[in-house]
């Protein structure tokens, strides 16, 4: 059975040691973009310096740095053609739960809280009734990697240092200067297979400008119906509760106790076929 959607799942924490609950300095902290739902700024807590670890998307630092390559937006293409996910249908908790529509499949991102830092989880759901094969996908984590003058790079720049390892990929964000707190960025669920560079070029400020990183998941099919999910250690659901909320109370989740209603059949078979 080709499985209906897709998961990736990653953490965005603080190279800093571990921080106790409650904890905020060196705390990486994120402000999203009410038009379309992407991270707009990162930032570490208690960092004197103000860096912002990724590009500004609004065209303030780089023209063609724009809003379409907010952290968390993206792309794949479907028999040649390509989509992208940029205008949310649904957005809420200041931008913690952010669903999109492209070509047919939809876009669910959820950020929560993660110790250092916060978790970051992109599921891709095939609406349509016929099986889907994404290719070409890429997900924008626009890292601030450039070059303007020594003084703003040793102190509000950072290299990005990606590797594209599959279940293991990870990218680790260093501050040019060597000092202080690092980002690190570490896939958790899924796989994350290559990456694409964007807006690199002679008339994109030449090797002082790195681009815009979009990490790249693995080529995948997404089936008609079927089990939505299944985790790590084999569990699965084959109910999603699609409505935000429900007389109140949240939705958005997967039914653990879904595949529950099929053992009365079972049992039913059981007790009276004798199977």
């Amino acid at each position: 059975m080709k499985l209906s959607s897709l998961l990736l799942c990653a953490a965005l924490l603080t190279g800093a040691a571990p921080l106790p609950a409650g904890a905020t300095d060196g705390h990486v902290c994120f402000a999203t973009n009410s038009a379309t739902g992407a991270i707009a700024s990162l930032s570490l807590a208690g960092d004197t310096t103000n860096m912002n670890w990724m590009l500004r998307t609004d065209g303030s630092q780089y023209a063609w740095v724009t809003p379409k390559y907010g952290w968390g937006l993206g792309y794949f293409s479907i028999d040649g053609c390509t989509f992208s996910w940029q205008t949310p249908t649904a957005l809420a908790d200041g931008g913690r739960r952010v669903e999109y529509v492209a070509g047919g499949v939809r876009i669910e991102v959820e950020r929560s809280e993660a110790e250092g830092g916060f978790a970051e989880r992109f599921t891709f759901v095939n609406e349509g009734a016929a099986p889907v094969r994404l290719t070409d996908m890429g997900i924008y984590t626009p890292f601030n990697d450039n070059y303007p003058d020594a003084r703003t790079c040793l102190t509000e720049r950072c290299h990005a240092h990606i590797w594209p390892g599959g279940a293991a990929a990870y990218v680790e964000a260093q501050r040019m200067s060597g000092r202080g707190s690092e980002v690190g960025l570490m896939l958790t669920q899924g796989n994350v297979v290559d990456y694409d560079i964007w807006e690199r070029g002679p008339e994109r400020a030449n090797s002082n400008f790195r681009g815009v990183v979009a990490l790249c998941p693995a080529d995948t099919t997404l089936g008609a119906g079927g089990l939505c999910l299944f985790a790590p250690d084999g569990r699965a659901s084959c109910a999603y509760l699609a409505p935000r909320r429900i007389d109140g109370r949240p939705g958005h989740y997967y039914d653990p106790f879904a595949n529950d209603q099929d053992w009365a059949l079972a049992f039913y078979l059981l007790v009276e076929h004798g199977i």
